[in-house]
């Protein structure tokens, strides 16, 4: 689920900030920690890569600039698979695989590229602990903004038009009408899938913030 904190459409055009990848993360069943590096020293974030490189219920993932580390692109999110005490180097299993595939980068070169200041927030970048969150359940659909008077509207307008549509000669249906009604049906399919994960969330007792 990427639309659950905020819309495709918005991810295409603008990315992902920090607070909405958080939001995805917990929207996916994920615990999650987030720290920028005001709020993170260089010798805990070497730590805690080192603590996620050694077991297998945890994953960091970097919010960086490739700018700064002489690639092309601006901001970018990619997880952290190995380090090397050694020479001080993570391997960024980059998610663009088709532009870079997995590389080796000095640490601390990384953690100067999450210094770099997001145009879009103001502030600097940052990364994330990720792990899978302890009561995690199967989603198969998100609870979306809607309301009594928006559920009232699409059921007025849905019954119209199966109403008109019945009343039309088969002969005479065109494919815009039957598309228009697939389009309404699912809408009113997601709607459903959206009360049924509520009652799930409220028979559990969860409080899913995003």
């Amino acid at each position: 689920m990427l639309d659950c904190c905020v819309s495709l459409d918005h991810i295409k055009q603008h990315g992902l900030v920090l607070e909405q990848f958080k939001c995805l993360t917990i929207c996916n069943n994920c615990a999650v920690e987030c720290w920028r590096p005001s709020e993170s020293t260089i010798s805990e974030f070497r730590a805690r890569i080192a603590a996620s490189c050694s077991h297998f219920d945890s994953v960091i993932v970097a919010s960086y600039s490739r700018k700064s580390l002489g690639q092309t692109g601006s901001g970018h999110y990619s997880p952290i698979a190995g380090y090397h005490r050694g020479s001080d180097k993570v391997l960024i299993l980059d998610v663009a695989r088709f532009k870079y595939p997995p590389y080796w980068v000095s640490l601390v070169s990384l953690y100067e590229s999450m210094e770099q200041i997001d145009t879009t927030t103001q502030k600097a970048r940052g990364y994330f602990a990720l792990k899978r969150a302890e009561h995690a359940r199967l989603s198969l659909f998100h609870l979306r903004t809607t309301t009594p008077d928006t559920i009232a509207s699409l059921r007025t307008k849905v019954t119209s038009f199966l109403r008109e549509f019945q009343d039309t000669p088969a002969c005479e249906r065109t494919r815009v009408q039957v598309q228009s009604l697939q389009k309404e049906l699912g809408s009113i399919q997601d709607m459903i899938g959206s009360f049924v994960e509520y009652c799930a969330s409220a028979v559990e007792g969860t409080d899913k913030s995003c």
